[in-house]
Formats: structure tokens, sequence, C-alpha cells
């Protein structure tokens, strides 16, 4: 049975934890702050969230994007990891984030945006247009946020600053 409804698909789910496919993914220092003299640009910047207002789940997001055209997704729902596979051999990695913000002011910036569901994002250095689209395809369907993995969080997108800046 394909997920779905997808006739010719690239999803795979992985079964256990020793898939070859498996990727060691980073996520926010919890507690550490990286210095703000040393902020990236957007082209350099590796590490983003997905924070949304809404629960969102990984199966979701890869519907969401296979309706969109994306066939290249390899999911690890029991893991909560997605994959998207683009031309040029980038690929973005979502990986649903549930360890808490121990700073304050992370907490705050979660808690006055009501977010409820919040996913790292891995790419290439150089791949933020790649971002653009495929976060443009998720930020319609589902209310939320793109922010980098920096001590402020910045830059912050929202659907509207997403397209804007494209």
């Amino acid at each position: 049975m394909k997920p779905f409804g997808i006739k010719n698909n690239h999803i795979n789910k992985a079964q256990d934890n020793n898939s070859k496919n498996n990727k060691s993914y980073t996520t926010k220092n919890i507690g550490t702050k990286k210095p703000a003299a040393i902020k990236q640009t957007q082209a350099e910047q590796s590490d983003w969230f997905y924070m949304s207002t809404t629960d969102v789940k990984i199966s979701d997001i890869a519907a969401c994007l296979e309706e969109a055209g994306y066939t290249e997704l390899d999911l690890w729902e029991d893991m909560g990891v997605l994959q998207v596979e683009l031309a040029g051999k980038f690929s973005i990695d979502f990986e649903h984030f549930t360890t808490p913000f121990k700073d304050p002011l992370d907490k705050a910036f979660i808690e006055s945006r009501k977010i409820q569901t919040i996913y790292t994002i891995t790419l290439q250095k150089g791949n933020f247009y790649n971002l653009r689209m495929v976060m443009s395809k998720i930020l319609d369907k589902w209310e939320g946020i793109v922010c980098a993995d920096t001590a402020d969080f910045e830059p912050v997108y929202d659907k509207n600053r997403l397209k804007a800046d494209s």
C-alpha cells in the first residue's frame, strides 16, 4: 500500500534505526548562545526552524510536498524525519524537535507566538532559494514561521515575508 495515494513515489519508511539513510541532525545548542557578531547571511545559514501554531505531523508535511510536485521524499515517520531531495544533489531535512528550550528568552519567543509544533531544518549552505520554495508550500497550508537557528532566531520569515524576499 502506497502512502498518500501516490502512484510513482520515492517516499520510504525506515523500520529501524539501522537504515543506511539515517543522518545525524544538529539542533539548537540549548542554553548556549551564538555570538551576535558571527551572524551568517541567509545563503550561509544551514540550520533553521519551522515553527507552527498548529499541530503539524511529519507525514502531513510529506503529503503537502508530494501534492506540490516534490517526488523525491524519504520519510521516517516513527522518527519524525523527512528528507526532501532536490535537483543538483541538494536536500532539505526536517526533524521533529521535541527538546524544550531552556533559555527564558527562547521560551518567551515560542510562547509569544503560540507555537505548538517545531521542526529543525537542515540544508546545504547556499540552498536558501530551495528552502524558500519548499517552505512557501508548507506555509500556504499551515500558519507558522521559518527562523534561523541563531541566538535571537533572526531572520524570521512568515508566509508574506518569505514570498516577498523571493
